[in-house]
């Protein structure tokens, strides 16, 4: 029940709420809306232009600051994605809750990516560390490699290593490497000493004293080595050479034949000719029929030398003298008058001992000869005191003027030696003996044990016409300078 007043206010205030219901199409019934709140603004902050997905839905792109707003974001679970090129794509499970939803992305950046490309099988290093081993076509592919500079090595046997900087940019492949070169080889010579060695025809240089030699970088395959030598067989051999390998040859250089007598060769220490004196055998000291002989040179007799040797063509020159001062830091003699400071370099060195005579010969390779060996290069098988007439063979007192003259002015003997008579003594190696004929062995003599004076031969340009004959024989002291005294080098210059 109710009064009459507040009932007509009841149902006025009912027929209100019908009315609006009936505007609104909403039921009483029906339940109030609420997805206002259920949805909510995300922000998203990262790296300007970065692309933004929310369960694979792209949202947009940050701005040039790095921001991207979501609106109406449902509540709840999402997946969250944020890529960027260059970048490492970000992706996380994101919870979006009614507070504060404001996402902060890092990205970082992406690696990159090498490929190699190099000789088959060869073992490839970045920074040290083997990533693995080329293809069979000399690929391969290196992957999450962190952006920046590395450094890139290859290497693989026999070949030489390879090694490169290489920049990968993020996100980014990169090609680097190269084919490998063959390691170079080299040979090692041994052979006999001061041998000339060639390799496919160009001259390596000369063996040392030890008979080696080695050889510079050789490219891999085949050589031809050749090996001359004076007075031995060349040598010839084809040789491989793989790369990266050291090939020693051992080639024994045999001897050849004797060379023909009065055969001449320049020995390049001294810059002088020598002649090859084959061996043989001779009538030495006086000679038949000579009238001029003195004791020491009898009797004559018969000797026999059983090799052969070389002898200076000519006496020691100036020229060749001065070579050896230089490199040996010799003082060179008082210069005569008639040759001035030595200013003529052809002229024959005189005033030298005997003692410095050995050492020349020894400098240039050889020796002085013996006496025996003298007279019978001299003699160039000639049986007279002279091997022609005096003024034609030799500079002596009645012609000379006073001095020495250039060696090679006079005619040669039969084995093509000059001034084997006159123009200057020449020391040989025998001790001075006067009575040695007597006794002295009738092979390869080499005069007395012991003695005071070394033996002086050929006469020189002071000395009387008796004196300038091929048997004629005076003594010095090694020590003593005599001022017509020269030397005539001779023994095994060169290898027969």
């Amino acid at each position: 029940m109710c009064m009459k007043g507040r009932c007509v206010l009841l149902a006025l205030a009912l027929g209100l709420v019908n009315a609006l219901c009936a505007h609104s199409q909403i039921s009483p019934s029906q339940p109030k809306p609420t997805h206002w709140s259920r949805t909510t603004q995300l922000i998203i902050q990262t790296l300007p232009d970065a692309e933004v997905y929310l369960d694979d839905d792209r949202k947009g792109q940050a701005s040039s600051k790095g921001r991207l707003v979501i609106p109406h974001t449902t509540l709840g679970d999402h997946v969250l994605r944020v890529s960027l090129a260059g970048k490492q794509t970000y992706e996380e499970a994101i919870k979006v809750t009614v507070s504060d939803n404001t996402f902060t992305v890092e990205l970082v950046d992406a690696p990159g990516s090498v490929v190699v490309e190099t000789s088959p099988g060869a073992e490839v290093f970045l920074d040290n560390t083997s990533r693995g081993m080329a293809d069979p076509s000399g690929r391969l592919s290196l992957p999450d490699v962190p952006p920046g500079a590395h450094a890139l090595r290859i290497r693989a046997a026999g070949k030489k290593e390879y090694q490169q900087a290489v920049t990968v940019p993020p996100g980014q492949e990169v090609t680097a490497g190269a084919l490998l070169a063959d390691l170079p080889g080299s040979i090692v010579v041994r052979t006999s000493p001061d041998a000339e060695v060639f390799l496919d025809g160009s001259k390596q240089g000369t063996t040392d004293g030890s008979g080696n030699l080695s050889t510079g970088e050789l490219a891999p395959g085949t050589h031809d080595l050749r090996i001359t030598a004076a007075g031995k067989k060349e040598y010839r051999k084809s040789t491989s050479v793989a790369a990266g390998q050291v090939v020693t040859i051992e080639a024994a250089l045999e001897n050849v034949g004797p060379p023909p007598p009065g055969t001449v060769r320049e020995n390049p220490k001294d810059g002088l000719k020598y002649v090859w004196i084959p061996p043989g055998s001779f009538q030495m000291g006086c000679s038949a029929g000579d009238k001029e002989c003195g004791g020491d040179e009898k009797p004559p007799h018969r000797v026999t030398l059983t090799k052969g040797f070389w002898l200076g063509q000519t006496e020691v020159t100036v020229g060749a003298y001065k070579r050896f001062a230089a490199a040996t830091a010799h003082p060179m003699p008082p210069a005569p008058d008639y040759n001035s400071k030595w200013g003529n370099d052809r002229m024959p060195m005189v005033t030298i001992t005997w003692d410095e005579s050995f050492d020349y010969c020894s400098w240039a390779g050889g020796r002085l000869p013996t006496e025996a060996e003298w007279e019978y290069a001299a003699r160039a098988g000639n049986t007279a005191a002279r091997y022609g007439p005096i003024d034609e063979v030799a500079w002596y007192d009645g012609n000379s003027d006073g001095q020495t003259h250039p060696v090679g002015g006079k005619r040669p003997n039969g084995f093509g030696l000059f001034d084997m008579l006159g123009n200057t003594l020449e020391w040989v190696s025998d001790w001075y003996g006067e009575k040695f004929y007597q006794s002295g062995p009738s092979q390869d003599p080499t005069g007395p044990d012991r003695g005071n004076k070394h033996v002086f031969r050929g006469g020189n340009f002071l000395r009387k016409i008796k004196a300038v004959r091929v048997s004629a024989r005076s003594g010095g002291a090694p020590a003593e300078r005599y001022p017509g005294a020269g030397v005539r080098c001779g023994g095994d210059i060169f290898t027969p």
